[in-house]
């Protein structure tokens, strides 16, 4: 059941290779969770739709569910769950740049009502609510006190919702949730070792060894956007100089553009880079130059199987990544020139989906409840 809550449905070939257990034992334990209706099976369509589908072991629907609330730069979003990992409903609200703390707790209160009230579950159907911030956490998910969002520093966001609605928080960074989301149901799922990196207004990331999130001594491992490339570079809004986010955050590309094109913005800086504009090549091959500076020193660092680009700024697409690919070769030591460089798949509901698969990861240890405590601390 843990492996079912945190991945997802599965074969029993894959239960049997991730847990160790002969195949004799998992089909036992299996048609026992059917006959006990904890467990279904369903044919699942091969990517290509060719051969017999494959048959996966899920949880039932109606064991549980979770709700996802990501707190972007921008907008406030959401997504629910159901045990079987079916994704139910989303929403999103848009608040503008540098919201104020209050309105997005108020956006996010909107948005879990909504979502209950779309599915037809009340909170006690609830098994937690997993909330990505936009700024560095600690362990407890408290936002640290940051230049970097000011306006979120010190807030204790847990808090400030658990007086309003009483079910299981669990606070995270936003950008390694989007790695979460992107293991369970993306372009990471079945891979234990990846990096993934967040290109977007900041630049975050997120590191997996061994299939576990490396969250540091203080919570503050994966802040890969800070990673200084060149001390003497530009002033980064940490307050140190050369970050990867004065490079490769989408303001910091928009803004090299700008002199050239004065209107810039996100969707004509793509359709310029299709057509070849050749300012906005130079920019770009920079851009990919500066990340794949950075992934190579992650990669001689913990040698991962998976590199992934994820945040809005992976939407330029295949050439941009295979201009990282290019730019990485040459810097990572043999050893570690193995990993494959893909752009994430989830989009806009990384974050959130993350979310839900942080809840279903601490039920299934049993650790939801240490968390509920922390709620009303």
């Amino acid at each position: 059941m843990t492996l079912l809550q945190q991945s997802g449905p599965l074969s029993r070939a894959e239960l049997a290779r991730r847990t160790g257990m002969a195949r004799s034992t998992i089909t036992v334990a299996v048609n026992a969770l059917i006959a006990d209706g904890i467990v279904r099976e369903t044919a699942q369509k091969e990517e290509g739709g060719r051969g017999r589908p494959a048959v996966a072991v899920s949880l039932m629907p109606g064991a549980g569910a979770a709700i996802g609330i990501d707190f972007g730069f921008r907008h406030v979003r959401g997504v629910i769950a159901d045990l079987a990992h079916n994704v139910l409903a989303h929403e999103e609200v848009e608040l503008g740049a540098d919201y104020e703390v209050c309105d997005g707790i108020e956006a996010a209160l909107g948005i879990v009502e909504h979502l209950k009230k779309q599915c037809g579950y009340r909170d006690q159907d609830l098994i937690g609510i997993g909330l990505g911030l936009p700024c560095p956490t600690d362990l407890e998910g408290l936002p640290t006190r940051s230049a970097m969002i000011p306006r979120w520093s010190g807030a204790n966001v847990r808090q400030l919702l658990a007086d309003r609605i009483h079910i299981p928080l669990v606070i995270e960074n936003e950008s390694r949730l989007g790695a979460r989301g992107e293991h369970v149901w993306g372009a990471a799922k079945g891979v234990d070792n990846f990096i993934y990196i967040k290109l977007h207004s900041g630049v975050g990331g997120a590191i997996a060894f061994n299939g576990t999130f490396i969250t540091g001594q203080n919570g503050g491992a994966g802040e890969l956007g800070h990673i200084s490339l060149d001390p003497t570079g530009p002033i980064c809004r940490c307050g140190n100089r050369g970050c990867l986010e004065v490079y490769a955050g989408i303001p910091a590309v928009l803004a090299q553009v700008h002199p050239v094109y004065p209107d810039i913005d996100l969707h004509k800086l793509f359709a310029l880079y299709r057509n070849n504009d050749p300012a906005v090549l130079r920019v770009m091959t920079d851009t990919a130059k500066k990340v794949a500076q950075a992934a190579a020193m992650l990669c001689n660092a913990v040698n991962p199987e998976l590199v992934l680009i994820g945040g809005s700024l992976s939407a330029a697409g295949e050439p941009f990544i295979a201009r990282i690919r290019t730019e990485m070769q040459p810097l990572v030591l043999e050893l570690n020139r193995g990993p494959r460089i893909e752009i994430a798949k989830l989009g806009r509901n990384a974050s959130a989906l993350g979310g839900v698969a942080r809840v279903f990861e601490l039920y299934a240890n049993d650790l939801l409840a240490d968390a509920a405590s922390s709620c009303s601390a």
